[in-house]
């Protein structure tokens, strides 16, 4: 057993703390054999940590996208989005938003034969 004691936050009972694992932080937890509380007595701190996030902005604003901020930082690409937009939602460069009939052309080949004997995709073999 360690030398330290310790003593439930809601019974005050100093008798029966017992390790019981660790936080997702890696705190220790202890549970209380007489009142069955689980707490923390001294909780870590979760989440990056500030340089880590305005280094994502940086980078972000540096050319790199969401995706290769996260790999660069280690970090998961969700997180990076999250703190573009709490940074500063306002003044981060938009995507350019295609018309829906530009977007839809751009994303399918035509359906013209004329252009499917010449196109790669077509004479690769793959299409259905």
């Amino acid at each position: 057993m360690s030398s330290m004691t310790f003593r439930c936050p809601h019974c005050q009972s100093p008798h029966r703390q017992i390790k019981w694992g660790r936080t997702p932080a890696g705190s220790q937890k202890i549970r209380c054999h007489d009142c069955g509380r689980i707490y923390t007595p001294a909780p870590k701190r979760t989440g990056h940590p500030q340089e880590t996030r305005l280094e994502a902005i940086r980078l972000y604003r540096a050319g790199l996208n969401c995706r290769a901020v996260a790999r660069s930082l280690g970090v998961h690409h969700q997180s990076v989005v999250n703190w573009l937009f709490q940074h500063s939602g306002a003044d981060l460069p938009q995507t350019p938003v295609l018309p829906l009939s530009a977007a839809s052309s751009a994303v399918r080949p035509s359906r013209d034969p004329a252009v499917m004997r010449t196109h790669p995709v077509a004479l690769s073999g793959s299409g259905g």
